[in-house]
């Protein structure tokens, strides 16, 4: 990471050493660049004109400065920022800086939640129908992947061939905050993996690479499922966060099945006349 990250540019030099060092610790465990980057950003913000020290800041002196640099954000926004900040001042206490986290708990209001969208059994088979056709044993793979285990896009992007288990048909994956967790695919996502690796590169860690031999991006996963969508007719915007919310466990409750083997007989009335609109 370019030092000019990890530096922060605030008034009172005090903070600035407290800051620089919350920041590298970040990067000691790990948190990737562009989530210190964001994080650098807000405490900035808050801090850039503060001459005072931070244990000289009581819980009203927080509040007027998020009202002033954060008071127009929605509030799903401005709860992550203080998110951000409350795990700012977590790190001060227990360095010593301050002696207890002066944020009052009202600040953070409740959000809505939306119901995520999912993708309904008649598009999955799409999928898997389209999938098989148009694209490359890799791409199928991961697109396989990501329907029988329900992983984030990162957690797919992220794996390497050390990771995956084929004794157990699981996986360990990494999501966002660098936790790790362990996951069940199925015995065709099996089957792929190790038609997959006869190919592979003897030398790679990553398991998913592309065409100049490095670790494929999640941007190129993306654009794989929204060109699927589009081939395979799916009238919703496919993305890979809708693949985790199916009915798809039932590929792994079936191991020995194909999908369509353990649809309903409306699902599959329903797939049919899709297909036949379609032709």
């Amino acid at each position: 990471m370019k030092e000019n990250h990890l530096e922060m540019d605030v008034l009172n030099q005090k903070n600035k050493q407290i800051v620089n060092e919350y920041l590298e610790s970040l990067k000691l465990q790990g948190v990737s660049e562009q989530t210190i980057i964001k994080y650098k950003e807000v405490i900035e913000n808050l801090l850039i004109e503060q001459p005072y020290d931070i244990k000289y800041l009581e819980s009203d002196d927080w509040e007027d400065l998020l009202k002033v640099r954060y008071d127009i954000l929605e509030q799903s926004t401005y709860n992550s920022i203080l998110t951000i900040l409350r795990g700012f001042l977590t790190y001060c206490v227990d360095k010593g800086y301050i002696n207890g986290i002066p944020l009052r708990s009202y600040l953070r209001s409740s959000v809505t939640k939306s119901i995520p969208k999912y993708i309904t059994p008649s598009e999955r088979s799409l999928i898997k129908l389209h999938i098989t056709d148009f694209f490359s044993l890799r791409d199928r793979l991961f697109v396989e992947f990501m329907l029988s285990t329900e992983c984030l896009c990162g957690e797919v992007y992220g794996l390497n061939i050390n990771d995956i288990h084929f004794d157990k048909c699981t996986a360990t994956v990494t999501y966002p905050g660098w936790k790790r967790r362990t996951v069940t695919y199925s015995r065709y996502v099996s089957t792929l993996i190790q038609e997959y690796l006869k190919n592979h590169p003897t030398n790679a860690s990553a398991l998913f690479l592309g065409n100049t031999g490095k670790r494929i991006t999640q941007e190129f996963i993306k654009g794989i499922v929204h060109q699927l969508a589009r081939i395979a007719g799916i009238a919703e915007p496919l993305y890979p966060m809708r693949l985790r919310y199916t009915f798809g466990k039932r590929s792994c409750y079936y191991p020995g099945k194909a999908f369509e083997e353990s649809m309903s007989i409306a699902e599959r009335l329903n797939l049919m006349k899709i297909l036949l609109n379609k032709s």
